[in-house]
Order: C-alpha cells, then sequence, then structure tokens
C-alpha cells in the first residue's frame, strides 16, 4: 500500500541521524564485546574450559544480537536509500 510505504520513508527520513547512530553503537559495541573479552582471556595467560565456556557463550550471544541489529538498521536504510526496493530517496548518505 502506497500509504504504508509513504510512512516508512517519512520514519527513515526523520529517523536517519538516530538509526545511524544506533548502527555505529551496536557495531562499536559487538566489536568490543569480543575484544574485551579476548583481551581478558589472553592477558591472563592461563585456559580454563569451565570459564570460557560460561562467559564466552554470553559474549557469542551478545556480540551476535548487537552485529545483527547494526546489519538490520543499515538493511533497512539501504532499502529507503536511493536505488532502494522503498523507494524513499531519502538523501544520498546515511550519515547526514
Amino acid at each position: 500500500d502506497a500509504n504504508i510505504n509513504n510512512a516508512i520513508c517519512e520514519l527513515a527520513k526523520q529517523f536517519r541521524p538516530i538509526f545511524s547512530a544506533f548502527r555505529t553503537l551496536a557495531f562499536i559495541g559487538a566489536g568490543l564485546t569480543i575484544a574485551t573479552w579476548a583481551w581478558g582471556w589472553i592477558s591472563s595467560g592461563d585456559f580454563k574450559k569451565d570459564e570460557v565456556t560460561k562467559k564466552g557463550f554470553g559474549m557469542l550471544i551478545g556480540f551476535v544480537v548487537l552485529f545483527a541489529l547494526g546489519g538490520i538498521i543499515t538493511a533497512f536504510m539501504s532499502m529507503a536509500g536511493p536505488g532502494g526496493s522503498l523507494g524513499c530517496n531519502i538523501g544520498t548518505e546515511f550519515f547526514g
């Protein structure tokens, strides 16, 4: 329906800076989650399978959720951008 498409385009246009900030924070959070865990494990110099299993699984889930959130936001804004499937043409750059 054209009304729904127009509403989605307006949402993308109005919230573009917020979506951009959320996307950046999601990717940074995903990277820091894995980097912090890996640095703690490497700097301790000792391998404890139980600790890796308990902490590592939670960190991996957090990484996947944050990375997926960043990916979904990127896909949505690409669909709303010029040449996207929504046909919104909200602007030529995502970070504007």
